[in-house]
């Protein structure tokens, strides 16, 4: 394991330490959460008989490849790893615009998109019958409402997805951005915050930007029904992105 991912993993949550739990990351214009991505998915596909299914809008997955090799692990030629473009689905509102529960009408974007990862998990189990479970990273869903989603339809979009890893035995991490200052994005990051097992805040520093620090991360998890307490407590971290890598601390030492 590189610097980078060790120093993250000793933080951070990990989809590997519980089954079933749910994952939210927020972040902001001033403190991108990249280095909590790839910590994700890198922690996932640490995992046997996992499928690590990253659903995502705006990355290019050649550059989150790039950025994968630097921080010391690959997702090329992985058979435990894939991706799906959530845009092709979410354009579609443009020339769909169907109202009511997304579940219950066909051709809803939202709709096509989670019987895609559930297409998409199916085919990867019969492909290879040691898959007994799915990790689903949804990145970023905040960005769903911008492309003109309703938010009623993401949040219950997430709670599908969420009651799908359920079933599967898996995780689910969701990423969104915080400080888009809309009412809507401020409902959906509420529910996010409110569903999740473990939340994951980077924030830019308080004091303003400094050589040694890029950001501050603010963790909390909470038992609940599905994902009792695991040993990850509320605490405060600061954290530095450099041409070298990533690195994690605990304020004071």
């Amino acid at each position: 394991m590189s610097a980078s991912l060790a120093s993250l993993s000793a933080h951070l949550p990990r989809l590997s330490a519980s089954r079933h739990s749910t994952i939210v990351v927020t972040d902001t214009l001033r403190s991108d959460a990249f280095p909590c991505l790839h910590h994700t998915v890198a922690d996932s596909l640490a995992l046997e008989s996992t499928l690590t299914l990253l659903v995502c809008v705006s990355t290019q997955l050649s550059h989150f490849e790039t950025v994968a090799k630097k921080m010391g692990y690959s997702i090329a030629r992985n058979k435990q790893f894939t991706a799906i473009d959530a845009f092709p689905h979410i354009a579609s509102i443009h020339s769909k615009n169907p109202s009511g529960p997304f579940t219950s009408i066909p051709g809803n974007p939202l709709r096509s998109l989670l019987e895609t990862i559930q297409n998409t998990f199916s085919a990867a189990k019969s492909k290879d019958p040691s898959l007994r479970q799915c990790n689903l990273i949804l990145d970023p869903v905040s960005e769903w409402v911008s492309l003109g989603e309703r938010v009623e339809d993401v949040a219950q979009f997430v709670g599908e997805c969420r009651a799908f890893v359920v079933r599967e035995g898996g995780s689910l991490a969701v990423f969104a951005h915080e400080d888009v200052e809309t009412r809507e994005h401020a409902f959906l990051v509420n529910f996010l915050l409110d569903m999740a097992d473990f939340t994951v805040r980077a924030r830019g520093l308080e004091s303003g930007f400094t050589d040694s620090a890029t950001g501050q991360i603010t963790i909390h998890s909470r038992p609940t029904a599905t994902s009792p307490a695991t040993g990850v407590e509320s605490k405060q971290l600061l954290y530095h992105v450099s041409e070298s890598g990533v690195k994690v601390w605990v304020p004071g030492n």
